[in-house]
């Protein structure tokens, strides 16, 4: 008995230029549940004025994360996908942790948009013989916009490559209310330095989602707000000394997002002249991405200490404003910091209020983490057998 894990995400860019931006955005942007018109007045708006200017920008800010080996999302979930294969192979022999000694485990990654795809993910472990599949979306809280968008490319995959047993397989919805995801997310705002100054706030920012989301039914938000009455109670935080803000809006309606957003609190915080240590952590990303490794830095991180983001630095930098310009420099030193090591993201000196803290990456923690919750799933297709069964 052979059964494949894929851990999905919702992709890259094959390189950071215009026009590997444009085929990216072209697949992505036309996806049901990520384009916020109906389809026919979306194409028009798409094909006529979105993809001809937004790759342009979007290539450049790919570009100031690009590693030597490509994208960062990509390179990252390939090692989490390697780590959590070994990890598998290091309890092959052990019959209680997998509960069922016939069983050989292959883990690939895939993405819903770009390289390496559901299709090629799903047909290798189907030429390599796995009769069951486990599918674990790299999202904590389940979202129509997010988690189900890998489920909805996983199925189009299935279909199209005609799998012979589609009751074998199981769908990984969450894991954010496991006590061992909460304690790593913990655990990690602790690392940072949370709790050293009686002063120190929390921000936990997650992906906005539409709230016609909500109104359909996304428990998303009601998901997230349990998860931060764990992680206070872990921190003994008051949940009310914790502040919950969105990032990541697509498109110029913000209001048609969760709010509020956590650029617009950042503002609030820089311009009432806050002098505490703001840590600042995304739960929702579980490998680093542009929305971390490009954005924290760059909005987050610069309207706290500057009072305004990177991109409006530039423009006052490029008019002659020299504190401007010293200020757009220590932000470029503090990501490149960020995107070549896994230290905790902050401006150089001890008056650095900002203290970013990292994704749980493809750390020792994520690694026993998932393995903990592909377990469960393998598990429990010896209890359902072939009935199948969605986890959560």
């Amino acid at each position: 008995m052979k059964t494949g894990i894929i851990i999905g995400n919702a992709g890259s860019p094959s390189a950071p230029t215009a026009e590997a931006v444009r085929d990216y955005l072209a697949s992505f942007l036309v996806d049901r549940r990520i384009r916020p018109l109906p389809q026919p007045i979306w194409h028009l708006l798409l094909h006529g004025i979105i993809l001809p200017r937004r790759p342009v920008k979007s290539a450049l800010r790919y570009k100031r994360i690009w590693q030597p080996a490509g994208s960062p999302l990509v390179i990252a979930q390939d090692r989490l996908a390697s780590l959590l294969q070994e990890s598998f192979a290091r309890s092959a022999d052990d019959a209680d942790a997998v509960n069922d000694t016939d069983t050989e485990v292959i883990v690939h990654s895939a993405m819903c948009y770009g390289a390496p795809s559901m299709t090629d993910a799903l047909r290798a472990l189907k030429d390599k013989g796995c009769n069951r599949i486990i599918l674990l979306p790299l999202y904590p809280q389940s979202a129509y916009s997010s988690t189900y968008s890998v489920i909805d490319a996983f199925e189009q995959a299935i279909d199209a490559l005609h799998w012979p047993d589609a009751a074998d397989i199981q769908v990984i919805k969450r894991y954010a209310d496991r006590p061992r995801y909460l304690d790593a997310i913990a655990g990690s705002i602790q690392k940072a330095g949370f709790g050293d100054r009686s002063d120190d706030k929390l921000l936990i920012s997650l992906h906005a989602i539409p709230l016609k989301d909500e109104r359909n039914g996304d428990s998303y938000r009601a998901q997230i707000h349990q998860m931060i009455e764990h992680i206070a109670e872990r921190l003994e935080s008051d949940v009310d000394d914790i502040t919950l803000g969105f990032q990541s809006v697509f498109g110029p309606h913000k209001a048609s997002w969760t709010t509020p957003l956590s650029t617009d609190i950042l503002k609030k915080w820089h311009d009432e002249g806050l002098t505490s240590r703001v840590f600042f952590i995304c739960p929702g990303f579980a490998l680093d991405c542009l929305e971390t490794l490009h954005d924290i830095p760059r909005e987050m991180m610069a309207l706290l200490e500057f009072g305004a983001t990177a991109d409006d630095l530039e423009v006052l930098a490029a008019a002659g404003d020299t504190a401007a310009a010293a200020a757009l420099a220590a932000i470029d030193e503090a990501q490149r910091r960020m995107v070549e090591t896994t230290e905790t993201l902050s401006l150089a000196g001890d008056e650095a209020r900002f203290k970013g803290v990292r994704c749980l990456g493809p750390s020792p923690e994520e690694v026993a983490l998932l393995h903990e919750v592909a377990l469960d799933a393998l598990n429990l297709f010896k209890r359902v057998g072939k009935e199948g069964s969605d986890v959560n």
